[in-house]
């Protein structure tokens, strides 16, 4: 009896070499039918593109600060006349400064009468917020309205800037 435990185990410990060699073979083989096909088929297409596509379109992206208004405006929301120092900033991508420039020119007095409505109109709680969150939100709105959308149908403006807004009494 002792002769067929060893029976056992000794076909149990036969290495499984054979199907090692046949996987690999049928591996082999798949590989290089794989690569016959791809070669028939004539391989990849030549790159189309290049440098100056990204060039172009990083210049196109790049941010672009531009002034918008520069003036001294009233506000009488006090009952006292005060006068702000005023400074309007707006980013906007290169590829939408010309046409910027250009409504600003043809709209110039529109934009200055649009801005300065909303200085009459605010309150001086709305001066007096550390990032004039609430005057900038109105202009940015009032301007993403003059300029309209871009082609992607994304605002043209990113954002509004207003870097002086100094108040003066004027009813000395």
């Amino acid at each position: 009896m002792p002769d067929q435990d060893t029976n056992e185990v000794t076909t149990k410990k036969k290495s499984p070499m054979k199907t090692i060699v046949l996987v690999a073979a049928l591996l082999l083989v798949e590989a290089v039918g794989i690569f016959i096909v791809l070669q028939m088929w004539g391989g990849p297409g030549p790159v189309q593109g290049g440098e100056q596509d990204l060039e172009r379109e990083a210049e196109n992206n790049r941010q672009v600060e531009m002034l918008v208004l520069q003036e001294r405006m009233p506000n009488q929301s006090t009952g006292r006349i005060w006068l702000y120092d005023t400074e309007v900033y707006i980013i906007l991508k290169s590829r939408h400064e010309d046409r910027a420039t250009k409504e600003f020119e043809r709209r110039g007095a529109e934009i200055k009468t649009g801005i300065a409505q909303i200085w009459r109109r605010a309150h001086h709680e709305d001066f007096r917020e550390p990032n004039l969150e609430k005057l900038t939100s109105q202009v940015c709105e009032f301007l993403n309205g003059v300029l309209g959308l871009d082609e992607e149908g994304r605002p043209r403006i990113e954002k509004v800037l207003i870097p002086k807004c100094n108040a003066f009494r004027a009813d000395y």
